[in-house]
């Protein structure tokens, strides 16, 4: 049996049709026992299908990204500043939402 964080290592082999049936036989097995791991396939090979797409229509490699949509995935992934009063450098809890 595989384990949730095996998935996403057989992703790509599974949706290119790659995967060797053995392998192939355990992945669909455990996606049949795991909710979460098919809601992840499912967002994976949308997101897959979205950027061919994309690239289809003429928005790929050299392309310019507006600015705003730029500055939002940066600050989207850039995590929060360690909190300097935390011993352990770990960042402040969130602030809630009012």
């Amino acid at each position: 049996m595989i384990t949730c964080r095996d998935v996403d290592h057989f992703l790509d082999e599974y949706l290119e049709g790659t995967l060797d049936p053995q392998r192939k036989a355990i992945f669909e097995l455990h996606l049949k026992l795991c909710p979460p791991c098919v809601t992840y396939l499912t967002g994976y090979r949308k997101s897959t299908e979205l950027a061919r797409a994309a690239c289809e229509h003429g928005h790929g490699e050299g392309d310019e990204l507006p600015d705003e949509l730029l500055q939002a995935v940066l600050a989207a992934s850039v995590p929060p500043p360690p909190d300097p009063a935390a011993e352990d450098g770990t960042p402040p809890p969130a602030k809630p939402v009012r």
